[in-house]
C-alpha cells in the first residue's frame, strides 16, 4: 500500500513518556537506538496484488456505471489472506481485479481495514520499546491492510459507515479455525492532490532564471 500522510508517532505520544523513555525516543530520532521489526514477513507475502474499488469521495451516476468509476490501489498478498479468512470472496469490501478502463488512482488513498489475527495457542515474548524503554509482552499476530470501498453492484449505496459496518459484522461472525481474532481498526480514504503531468525534455530547460 502506499504511504499516508503522517509520521509514526505524534507529540502526544512523547509527551506521555518519563524521563527514560524521553531519551530513548531521542536516541531513536538522533539514529543511534534503531528498531528491529520482530518476525519480519517473507517477501512472498509482501508481495503488492494490483486492486481497484470504487471509492466513498465520489457517487456514481449508477450501479451499472460503478465500472467507470473504479480506481487502481494495491494490497499484500498477507492482507487478502487475512481478508479471504474473513469473507472468501472478498466482496464486502468491494475488491475487485484491476481492468485497464480503471483509473489510475493517483493522489488516491483508499479506505482500509486493518484485521489483526493470531493462532490460538500463541504464548508472547517479553520485548524492550526502541521508542519508550519499556518492557511489554508481543504476541507473534499477523495483520494486514485490506483497502476497501463501495459495492460494484451498488455502488449509489452504502456510505462509509455503512461499509464499515458490514465488514465488522463479517469480522466478527467469522469463524477462523485454529487461529484467534485479536483486533480490527478502520482508516478512512485519503484524496492528495496529484502532481502534474510531465511533458517535454531536457533542452526545453533553457534561458535565465527568472527571479
Amino acid at each position: 500500500m502506499p504511504g499516508r500522510p503522517g509520521g509514526r508517532f505524534g507529540k502526544s505520544f512523547y509527551q506521555k513518556l518519563d524521563d527514560a523513555g524521553r531519551t530513548a525516543y531521542k536516541a531513536y530520532l538522533d539514529g543511534t537506538r534503531t528498531h528491529t521489526v520482530q518476525r519480519k514477513i517473507s517477501g512472498e507475502e509482501r508481495a503488492l496484488i494490483p486492486v481497484s474499488v470504487v471509492p466513498f469521495g465520489i457517487t456514481p451516476a449508477a450501479a451499472a456505471a460503478a465500472d467507470d468509476e473504479k480506481y487502481r490501489t494495491q494490497a499484500t498478498v498477507q492482507a487478502l489472506k487475512i481478508g479471504k479468512l474473513i469473507q472468501a470472496s472478498l466482496v464486502v469490501f468491494g475488491l475487485e481485479d484491476q481492468a485497464a478502463t480503471d483509473n489510475d488512482g493517483l493522489g488516491f488513498y483508499p479506505a482500509l481495514a486493518k484485521p489483526s489475527i493470531r493462532e490460538e495457542t500463541a504464548t508472547p515474548s517479553s520485548r524492550t520499546s526502541t521508542f519508550s524503554d519499556r518492557t511489554y509482552d508481543l504476541y507473534p499476530n499477523r495483520s494486514g491492510s485490506i483497502p476497501f470501498g463501495r459495492l460494484v453492484a451498488a455502488a449509489t449505496t452504502g456510505d462509509y459507515e455503512a461499509r464499515l459496518k458490514e465488514i465488522t459484522t463479517e469480522w466478527q461472525g467469522a469463524t477462523l479455525t485454529g487461529l484467534k481474532k485479536v483486533s480490527v481498526s478502520f482508516s478512512p480514504e485519503y484524496w492528495d492532490n496529484p502532481p502534474a503531468s510531465a511533458s517535454g525534455s531536457i533542452a526545453d530547460a533553457t534561458g535565465s532564471i527568472v527571479f
